[in-house]
């Protein structure tokens, strides 16, 4: 040390020895501009000693009131001022440089004055000088002394006069984030207000990631210098610096004295609740978990994002679910790093437009800078979009060849942990070109984030729902169609015997036809059940009886598919005629992807029925051998838990102890009522969990309309699936709706929910079948109680009683 203090030093360093760009600077010792130095150190460092010990602040404040009242500038000043005229600067910062700032355990950041764009006159630089020198011994700082514990305080250090860099962009870098991750702040001006607590652009920088593309040079710069200098020191560090369009400038750093070992996770149900509702158990975590993490890397190779980076951001594919008292989620923060990986400015405001995250980020401020690798990024990602529904089709019968090998496997004829590898082998086969479906995905993503972006705001949603309607892919229409039919069947079959009742008609000679009728819908269609993608459900359709009883339900609807608006009059109005071709393809686009995502939801459901059937198998083994009490109680159990057991890796191959206490734990789970949103911040983040409320969000009884009418009629409150359930000609108002879930749909008149968006499954199905339906109504099945009477208005989303 030079006794300057720790902030000149560093300077030197970064100039000297890092041979960074350092703005020219001169650093005077204060005992050599402040006159009667020694004098006025001795009287204020014995006060604040004093305070140190007993923490008394009189006789420190006597004691700086006595030296402020003494306190002038010595001719240094005079030197100071000639040497900043024959270096020419026209404008300077003055810094304090304190002696015991910035050290390995205490770092006084922020304590101490700093002027910036100061004009170096004499009168100025003695304002400031003297300033900079108060600040050494004022009270903020005296008090972080002695919270910090120190028990001998030292007067000294240096003035630091530095010509202004004056830059377009300022901010400030830390080097660990506390994930592994540098952080970048950065604040589009000369004057670096990050430090102040100033609003900043963020950029998180993984260190694996520094050749990945997606950096500005400078940017890109700063961070390798950063970790020279951590290296160097031997601790993180933190720097302040700016940048001008062509120098990247340093102005100083200092290490990290605190380590950031808090993180903090952002959670979200929005979306995912409509598949994963309620409390889901351990084994279909374990299995979407691995799912998530596999389908999206694959797709990132379809776009050639090289393997290097994906296999550095692995924590990033690894956690894009959380799993939280039994709930899933999306952890949404990873969701929006994928999103970093596509080309182009707008995929996130597309993407919020498509999932309506409860917290929203707007437009992405940080995009791949514009060189031959961006174009080559867009030009492939342009053309595989172009090429997404002829790989759709692709898929598709791929699709069905590998489902039907699969749906042959006999597993009561095959050991448990033949039937663990194969159902491994199942979802790996079913799924191995699931690429294809995010692609579309993406697709959906896009075009639909263009038909909102460009076309249609919140003052048009009569017209934008509209040209959200008209599918051609009754994937998702069919198995309603198919359960009317065999409730007509059903119906005349009743009709024919001369009874009254399902029970009845068994013992009736029409039965074998019902039968056999059932058993086809259950073949085709067993897969679409409420709860689907939960391993755990027990079928609707593993129940002939519950189905007829839907089905007889469902005989006097018609399903039919609404078609897209075409006719002239159809245009809306605020859409210019030049605009119009473009507007009619972004919506063909936008339904070619929503048909598309319909169909390969059902192929989804069919892949987890395949792997429901395999567990439902190695769960009876299991009670064979006495080492679980129920068949069912498999799903308490991770898949990894299940592998370890049959095929000998576990400690303990008897697994009802750690079955018994999950359920005991997972009981209070399900009497829990889980926030769409939820942020964890601390040393362990699900530790400390806390609700996430969306903005502007109001306490009456509306929410989103995603199908258009109007409808007033009674209401039927359901917070579980009833196949029992008698919602014709009413308004079923339910906690979420599923897939499942819209096998209702066949009677039902309007549908309420709490969850949902415009592109979910069940807003999709309302639309095409003709009936109004609101979504995301906040504690919808609370405030609304069977018989009510309420008039739904499926455009604007509001609900009014009576």
């Amino acid at each position: 040390m030079t006794g300057l203090g720790s902030k000149a030093d560093n300077l030197v360093r970064l100039r000297d020895e890092f041979g960074v760009t350092v703005p020219p600077f001169i650093a005077v010792p204060f005992s050599e501009v402040i006159a009667d130095f020694d004098s006025l150190r001795s009287a204020l460092e014995a006060a604040i000693n004093r305070f140190l010990a007993d923490g008394d602040e009189k006789v420190v404040i006597s004691a700086i009131a006595d030296v402020t009242t003494r306190l002038t500038a010595s001719e240094g000043i005079n030197a100071l001022h000639l040497e900043t005229k024959r270096m020419q600067w026209h404008r300077v910062s003055c810094r304090t440089s304190a002696t015991l700032e910035d050290g390995d355990v205490t770092s006084f950041a922020g304590q101490y004055d700093s002027f910036l764009d100061v004009e170096p006159s004499i009168m100025a630089l003695r304002e400031n000088v003297l300033a900079c020198f108060r600040s050494l011994f004022a009270l903020r700082v005296l008090r972080y002394a002695r919270t910090q514990g120190l028990a001998h305080f030292d007067i000294g250090g240096s003035v630091i006069v530095q010509r202004m860099f004056v830059g377009t962009q300022s901010g400030v870098l830390f080097s660990e984030n506390g994930s592994g991750a540098l952080t970048v702040a950065t604040v589009e001006s000369a004057r670096n207000t990050v430090v102040d607590g100033s609003d900043a652009t963020q950029w998180i920088v993984p260190r694996s990631s520094l050749d990945d593309g997606t950096l500005p040079a400078h940017i890109s710069e700063l961070c390798r210098t950063a970790l020279v200098i951590e290296r160097a020191v031997g601790r993180p560090v933190d720097v302040e610096w700016s940048f001008d369009g062509r120098n990247l400038a340093f102005l100083q750093f200092r290490p990290i004295t605190t380590p950031m070992l808090d993180s903090v996770f952002d959670w979200d149900s929005t979306n995912i609740s409509e598949n994963y509702p309620g409390v889901t158990l351990p084994l279909t975590y374990s299995v979407i978990r691995q799912l998530y993490a596999g389908v999206y890397p694959a797709f990132l190779r379809l776009l050639g994002t090289p393997e290097a980076r994906l296999r550095s951001e692995a924590a990033v594919f690894d956690n894009m679910l959380g799993y939280v008292k039994g709930h899933v989620f999306y952890r949404i923060s990873n969701w929006y790093e994928v999103l970093r990986f596509l080309p182009g400015r707008a995929n996130q405001e597309f993407f919020e437009a498509m999932l309506n995250p409860v917290t929203k980020r707007g437009a992405r401020a940080n995009v791949r800078r514009f060189d031959l690798a961006s174009v080559v990024a867009m030009t492939r990602f342009v053309w595989l979009l172009a090429r997404s529904e002829s790989r759709s089709r692709r898929f598709r019968g791929r699709f069905a060849e590998k489902l039907e090998f699969f749906a042959s496997y006999h597993v009561e004829f095959v050991n448990a942990a033949s039937i663990l590898d194969s159902s491994k082998r199942v979802r790996q086969e079913l799924l191995a070109d699931w690429a294809v479906p995010i692609l579309n995905d993406v697709k959906l993503m896009v075009f639909h984030g263009m038909l909102v972006k460009f076309f249609f705001d919140d003052e048009h949603r009569a017209e934008y729902l509209d040209f959200l309607q008209g599918l051609t892919d009754r994937a998702s229409l069919t198995p309603l169609e198919e359960l009317s039919k065999l409730g007509r069947v059903t119906a005349a079959a009743m009709r024919d015997a001369s009874v009254d009742s399902i029970s009845a008609l068994r013992d009736s000679s029409e039965w074998p036809g019902v039968e056999s009728a059932a058993k086809r819908y259950v073949t085709l269609f067993g897969a679409r059940t409420p709860g689907e993608l939960k391993l755990e459900t027990e079928r609707l359709t593993d129940h002939v009886d519950d189905v007829l009883e839907l089905a007889l339900k469902a005989t006097g609807s018609t399903v039919t598919s609404t078609a897209p608006p075409t006719a002239a009059n159809s245009w809306p109005a605020h859409i210019p005629i030049w605009k119009r071709p473009l507007l009619a393809w972004v919506a063909k686009h936008t339904r070619c992807a929503i048909d598309w995502r319909e169909r390969f939801r059902f192929n989804r459901a069919q892949t987890f029925n395949l792997s429901r059937n395999s567990f439902d198998a190695i769960g009876k083994a299991l009670v064979a051998e006495d080492l679980i009490l129920a068949a069912r109680d498999v799903y308490w159990l991770t898949e990894h838990e299940i592998d370890e057991i049959v095929n000998g890796h576990a400690w303990s191959l008897d697994a009802k102890d750690l079955i018994e206490s999950r359920q005991r734990v997972f009981a209070d789970y399900s009497s829990a009522e889980m926030p769409l949103a939820i942020r964890g911040a601390g040393r362990i983040a699900p530790r400390h969990i806390a609700p996430v409320v969306r903005v502007g969000e109001s306490d009456s009884l509306a929410g989103s309309g995603v199908a258009p009418g109007i409808l007033t009629a009674s209401v039927v409150v359901a917070t579980e699936f009833d196949p029992t359930l008698d919602v014709r000609g009413k308004i079923l108002v339910v906690h979420h709706i599923d897939p499942g879930w819209t096998l209702l749909f066949t009677q039902a008149a309007g549908i309420v929910a709490e969850r949902g968006n415009a592109l979910s499954h069940a807003a999709i199905i309302a639309r095409e079948i003709g009936i109004p339906a609101i979504v995301a109504v906040p504690e919808a099945t609370q405030r609304l109680a069977n018989g009510d009477v309420v008039t739904i208005n499926g455009i604007v989303g509001s609900i009014t009683r009576g």
